[in-house]
């Protein structure tokens, strides 16, 4: 799951401090128990892209596959959190979003309400 939020944050080609801080923060209260130091993990996250021939695209599907469907959900939760941390959403992020929601089989209904939740978490 954490592959897929770290892909999801540098979809737009650089990982903003906004969104370190939400990583940091998923971290901390998160759903997966880190056994890795998160600079280590990132570090191994861009390595599985270029092994993947630099496709964060391809990286997402192999990693979406292995996540059961609660997991996928939280997956696409969190790096819609990710994504839309910094209050903007530009069009390789909205791509992202686009390929999250496919890869990871999320139905319309609550892609909407995640984006709606999102939306006004990071501009309250």
């Amino acid at each position: 799951m954490l592959t897929i939020v770290y892909a999801a944050a540098i979809a737009d080609g650089f990982m903003d401090p906004t969104e370190v801080e939400h990583i940091s923060g998923l971290l901390l209260r998160g759903p997966v128990k880190l056994t890795t130091d998160p600079t280590e993990l990132y570090s191994k996250v861009l390595s599985n892209i270029k092994q993947a021939a630099g496709s964060i695209k391809g990286l997402v599907a192999a990693a979406g596959s292995r996540l059961s469907e609660s997991n996928k959900r939280k997956a696409f939760l969190y790096s819609a959190d990710i994504i839309m941390a910094d209050g903007f959403l530009d069009d390789k992020e909205e791509e992202m979003m686009q390929e999250l929601k496919s890869v990871l089989d999320i139905d319309d209904v609550f892609a909407q309400a995640t984006r709606m939740v999102m939306n006004a978490k990071n501009h309250a």
